[in-house]
């Protein structure tokens, strides 16, 4: 058993913390925001209730830069399941009565009364939390250009639609190369086989394996549909289709950079 137990309700903005003594007496109730004052502070408090070391912090996530930061101070940080608080709080309080500042105290009171069975967190590496925190940046730029990628594919499918027949995997660099040649169905007008042929060398198209001549690709482009992007409205459609296509790109840059 711990000598002082702490419970974080963690949050995005701001964390709520209760801390008992080692036979559940609550000696203090406060929040932090979620920021570097806050945390600060977090820690500044906490280090008022004795020695780091036992000072036990129970909180709902295994890491995250305040579950960092409570192990670089050196305090035994637990990382409790939800599922398990959710049932211990129902246990104690049928009515399904919920609040922040009551959640913060049943994680310390839970923390303090099933300590010997949590395991405790143990500091990473720099090079570990290096190369997770890379690892994470490069999913949420896989997401970003899936997304876009998406939206992209939605708006040739209104505005150029034979550009996405003829490239209908657009997260390619001869579709991309294509899209900014040929933005919208005008600039493709008078694209015909010859042309499109030489294209496609130059983009490097033949090391995809497998190919199309440039007749094929033009006789894909010609039996789409017409799509809007012409008249009137193919400067929109330049703007449109160009910004989407210098975004996924950059996506797609940002992710083999990193």
């Amino acid at each position: 058993m711990y000598q002082v137990c702490v419970g974080i309700d963690w949050a995005t903005t701001e964390h709520v913390v209760c801390v008992l003594d080692g036979s559940g007496r609550r000696l203090s109730r406060f929040r932090v925001d979620h920021t570097e004052d806050g945390l600060d502070d977090l820690i500044n408090r906490l280090g008022g209730f004795g020695d780091r070391a036992d000072v036990a912090v129970g909180i709902e996530r295994p890491d995250g830069l305040v579950v960092d930061r409570l192990l670089e101070a050196g305090h035994l940080v637990v990382a409790v399941k939800p599922a398990a608080i959710r049932a211990y709080a129902s246990a104690e309080t049928p009515s399904g009565a919920k609040s922040d500042p009551a959640d913060a105290e049943t994680i310390a009171e839970y923390l303090r009364l099933k300590a010997e069975r949590l395991d405790r967190l143990r500091p990473y590496s720099p090079q570990t939390r290096a190369l997770r925190e890379t690892c994470r940046t490069r999913v949420r730029l896989v997401r970003r250009r899936v997304r876009a990628t998406n939206q992209l594919e939605t708006t040739l499918g209104v505005w150029w639609p034979g550009a996405l027949t003829a490239f209908p995997d657009l997260d390619t660099d001869i579709a991309m190369a294509f899209l900014t040649r040929y933005p919208t169905p005008e600039a493709a007008a008078h694209l015909g086989p010859k042309r499109m042929e030489r294209f496609l060398d130059v983009a490097g198209y033949s090391r995809y394996g497998w190919r199309r001549s440039g007749q094929e690709m033009i006789d894909l482009i010609r039996k789409a549909p017409r799509g809007v992007g012409t008249g009137q409205l193919a400067a929109a459609c330049q703007a449109v289709v160009g910004t989407q296509v210098n975004t996924v790109a950059a996506l797609r840059d940002a992710i083999k950079d990193l």
